[in-house]
């Protein structure tokens, strides 16, 4: 009886307040689940649906149609261009060999024909057309022409060669003319020959010490192309040749601004060692004897630049004869047919040749040296009548003597 007197329908615990609370809670969250599934849906068909969309666009998208046509002889200067496409043209671009891009006007049509120039040579072209969507069609193909314009320029070659420069200036069409300039000197003009020549090529002189040169070609279409560089000029040796008043001695003198590297000298053909030691001088001086009226002498000189001289005189003495040389011509004793002849000569025999009624025989003389051949003898028969015979001897030195005699034999 009491506990129902204690009974309270608006009594309340604290523990009852917070599991009100959590049921509140619980149901937020779920709220929030559900709103981040329905976002989630929402940007999945939304990304679906802008590539379908996308996919849409590329299927429908088309290639314009690019046709290029060059004329039937290599003599045409022009090709012909056909685009067409099922979209409106915003752009055509084109250039040749990858260089500079050209404009061909389209004002958003969608078919369109024009001629472009081509290039002389051999070439590349490439064709770009851009529709009004974006999309891109491109075209390449080389084309060869015989005429048409020269856009190419020329090119120059350089080359040195001792103290010389070579300068080789090419065109693939016609060349024109070439142009040097030393430092800040007056410009020279080489000029083309003919009017196809393709080539210029000459040597200059490379200035001493370091200089600037600019070179510019210029071809018959006015491509131009130009080179600077400098260079290094050297010079070559100067050698000097004194021979004495007798003609029996010679006094040579080589000279060089940087250096001499190696002296050659070279008597009547045969070679002879000049010392100039173990250091490159700018100044080396040697003499020699000679002997004999006639005497070829060469010296080459080499710089340290690798520059080389070359003199060659032929030292001739009129004061010395061949009389020394005794030449015999007999007809034999017994057989009247028959010729002997002998030679002796102390300086040697270098060549011997008879004359036979105006017909030239030339002696063997054997693989002896010429200093070595001192005397020479040989027989031979003559025909009936008169026989003109001519010995003619050359020494070492290069004198001749010759003999003549005639002989008749009865039949």
């Amino acid at each position: 009886m009491n506990q129902i007197l204690d009974y309270n329908p608006n009594k309340t615990s604290g523990g009852g307040k917070t599991a009100k609370s959590d049921v509140v809670v619980r149901v937020f969250a779920i709220l929030l689940a559900l709103f981040a599934i329905v976002l989630l849906v929402i940007g999945v068909m939304s990304i679906l649906k802008n590539k379908k969309t996308e996919e849409q666009v590329i299927a429908k998208a088309t290639q314009a149609k690019i046709e290029v046509t060059q004329g039937a002889t290599q003599t045409d200067n022009t090709l012909k261009i056909k685009i067409s496409h099922d979209k409106a043209i915003d752009k055509i671009i084109y250039n040749w060999d990858q260089t500079k891009d050209n404009a061909i006007s389209c004002n958003g049509e969608t078919e369109i024909e024009t001629e472009i120039n081509l290039l002389a040579g051999s070439h590349d072209l490439t064709i770009k057309v851009v529709d009004r969507d974006g999309v891109e069609s491109t075209y390449s193909g080389n084309f060869t022409s015989d005429v048409g314009e020269d856009k190419e320029k020329p090119t120059i070659n350089t080359e040195v060669v001792g103290n010389k420069l070579v300068i080789t200036a090419t065109d693939e069409t016609a060349i024109d003319f070439v142009t040097y300039r030393w430092n800040d000197e007056e410009e020279t003009k080489v000029v083309a020959e003919s009017e196809e020549q393709t080539t210029i090529t000459f040597d200059i002189e490379i200035l001493k010490g370091q200089n600037d040169l600019m070179i510019i070609a210029v071809d018959k279409s006015n491509n131009s192309e130009s080179k600077e560089a400098s260079y290094t000029g050297v010079t070559k040796p100067d050698i000097l040749i004194t021979v004495s008043a007798d003609k029996s001695h010679v006094d040579v003198r080589v000279t060089h601004d940087v250096g001499i590297k190696e002296i050659l000298l070279e008597i009547n053909g045969q070679n002879v060692d000049v010392d100039i030691g173990d250091q490159t001088p700018a100044d080396a001086s040697f003499g020699f004897n000679i002997s004999g009226s006639r005497n070829n002498v060469k010296v080459v000189a080499v710089s340290v630049d690798n520059t080389r001289t070359e003199v060659e005189e032929e030292i001739v003495n009129e004061n010395v004869s061949a009389e020394d040389v005794r030449i015999n011509i007999e007809q034999d004793s017994e057989d009247k047919h028959k010729v002997n002849v002998s030679v002796e000569s102390p300086s040697g025999i270098k060549e011997m040749v008879m004359n036979l009624n105006d017909v030239d025989i030339p002696i063997n003389l054997g693989d002896a040296a010429p200093e070595e051949v001192k005397t020479a003898s040989f027989n031979f028969n003559v025909g009936s009548g008169n026989n003109k015979i001519t010995i003619n001897i050359v020494r070492p030195d290069g004198m001749e003597k010759h003999e003549t005699k005639e002989i008749y034999c009865e039949d």
